[in-house]
């Protein structure tokens, strides 16, 4: 899935994970840092109905890259469902630094070490950060390019009129998931203090 190159055996890598309910996709991204900037290494997307446990052999499987181990962190989607799914990769012994994130709708994040609450807000922020920087590349020879161009295109706030502002695909045939998967590993990667808390604890 990733070819690293040399010299990236002392890079920082974050792995973002979003996993599909219903009829949605779960999608991986993987980004990789590269002195001021972070470049997208990986970006895929399961076909629907995947079991998670495939998944989590993925996972265990992509661990096991010798420019991968001991460095990546994986930042996964524990929101409902996937609190399970969170528990079969401790399970595994996935060997990479697990990092679970509820995503929430409210305003305010908060971590104690082990899991993180993160408004969804927070993570787009995090995400629309990095392109606005140009602290955020990503290869259009990347075969997923013409996929996640397509949800970030399509990906907008919505404000109800209650006044609670949403973050989601335009219309109810597009997909978010990759976008998702990398606006976990972005708020994971941005400069502490930037957006909302997190664990003190380093980064990999």
């Amino acid at each position: 899935m990733i070819d690293f190159g040399p010299g990236s055996q002392t890079r920082r890598v974050a792995v973002g994970l979003d996993l599909g309910h219903a009829n949605d996709y779960s999608a991986l991204t993987v980004i990789e840092q590269r002195q001021h900037y972070w470049i997208l290494r990986a970006a895929h997307r399961f076909p629907l109905g995947t079991p998670f446990g495939a998944i989590v052999d993925t996972l265990r499987r992509m661990a096991r890259h010798p420019d991968l181990r001991g460095r990546a962190s994986l930042i996964v989607d524990s929101t409902g469902l996937g609190a399970p799914v969170v528990e079969m990769i401790r399970r595994a012994r996935v060997e990479m630094a697990l990092h679970p994130v509820v995503i929430t709708g409210g305003a305010t994040a908060s971590s104690n070490g082990s899991i993180h609450r993160v408004p969804k807000r927070d993570l787009v922020t995090a995400l629309y950060l990095m392109f606005e920087s140009g602290a955020l590349q990503i290869p259009r020879t990347l075969p997923a390019w013409k996929q996640l161009e397509e949800e970030l295109l399509r990906f907008q706030a919505r404000i109800a009129p209650s006044g609670e502002t949403s973050y989601e695909a335009s219309s109810p045939d597009v997909h978010d998931d990759l976008v998702v998967s990398l606006a976990l590993a972005a708020w994971f990667a941005r400069p502490r203090g930037t957006i909302g808390p997190r664990s003190d604890g380093p980064l990999l």
